[in-house]
């Protein structure tokens, strides 16, 4: 009898004294496991109708299940101590050692919670609501970033100033766009009501030249149309109430619009100038010659775009 006590006290001792290790009791954590979120091994999702169970096992893989125990998916992993949802969105199966055995590749698209669903998917979902991978898809790609619409600098292009590609000016529900394809476009409420017919030369841009001419320019800087109202120095270009484009002289009286073209005599009538040819313009240092200026002449403008002798 006494060596049957001394044996029972030395086995107490030897649990108190920290010989065995207490295996921690496996758990099922709900349908889902949130943000931050660990599965230990033995532990459980399940499914809210019961049919599901996603498992990190002993032998270290996480496998979902039917309610029969046929494996539907499993990370084929050994080794695996810890599966956690970390804060960065990614879901990744660690090894005693902290290796990352698994990991769901959506690193940087913060998670919610990851759900073992009803239909015996397991899903990953976004702060934003989206799903971002799941067992039968991998990852979901994310959603393509909102389109970008113009920058709208004002009402106004004053002299010297341009409109770049995505670039434009805007009042009520007119929009006057430089388009990315070199078209200078204008819209009422996304119907397009105006445009210089120069699309197809990305990189274009529109100038609001300081001699009062509105010109759109290749990248290359080749000019490809003109309102022809060169001599009215500082000019600027206005976008009215109303949609109408107007290119204004410093004295307030419109020297073009879209509406109506040149409005009024040209400052410097073209007779006053005579050039033969190109060659003379050029040797003058004019060119090239917009409609409207000294010296301009259709006979001179060979394709007739309001621009003659193009350099």
């Amino acid at each position: 009898m006494r060596r049957l006590m001394i044996g029972l006290l030395a086995i107490v001792g030897f649990l108190a004294g920290g010989g065995l290790v207490a295996v921690s009791q496996a758990a099922d954590l709900g349908d889902r496991l949130d943000s931050g979120g660990t599965i230990s091994v033995g532990d459980q999702l399940t499914s809210a109708n019961q049919g599901f169970r996603f498992v990190l096992q002993g032998d270290g893989n996480a496998v979902v299940y039917f309610a029969s125990n046929e494996p539907q998916f499993s990370t084929n992993t050994t080794g695996g101590t810890r599966f956690v949802l970390q804060n960065d969105g990614n879901a990744v199966l660690y090894s005693a050692a902290n290796q990352p055995l698994w990991n769901s590749g959506t690193a940087g698209r913060p998670a919610a919670y990851m759900i073992m669903q009803n239909d015996g998917n397991l899903v990953i979902v976004g702060t934003d609501g989206r799903p971002t991978w799941s067992k039968n898809t991998g990852v979901i790609g994310a959603p393509p970033p909102p389109a970008t619409g113009p920058t709208v600098v004002g009402q106004t292009l004053g002299s010297g100033e341009r409109l770049s590609g995505g670039q434009a000016l805007a009042i009520g529900g007119w929009l006057a766009l430089m388009q990315d394809d070199g078209n200078f476009v204008i819209y009422a409420n996304g119907a397009p009501q105006f445009n210089t017919r120069t699309g197809g030369n990305r990189g274009a841009f529109l100038l609001m030249q300081t001699d009062g001419n509105l010109v759109v320019y290749s990248a290359a800087s080749r000019p490809l149309y003109n309102t022809g109202t060169g001599g009215n120095a500082s000019a600027r270009l206005v976008l009215q109430n109303d949609g109408n484009l107007v290119v204004y002289r410093t004295n307030n009286t419109a020297a073009w619009s879209r509406t109506t073209g040149l409005i009024g005599a040209p400052p410097a009538p073209p007779g006053d100038v005579y050039y033969n040819n190109c060659a003379e313009v050029r040797a003058a240092g004019k060119a090239p010659l917009y409609r409207g200026q000294p010296g301009y002449r259709s006979g001179l403008d060979s394709d007739g775009d309001g621009v003659a002798c193009e350099t």
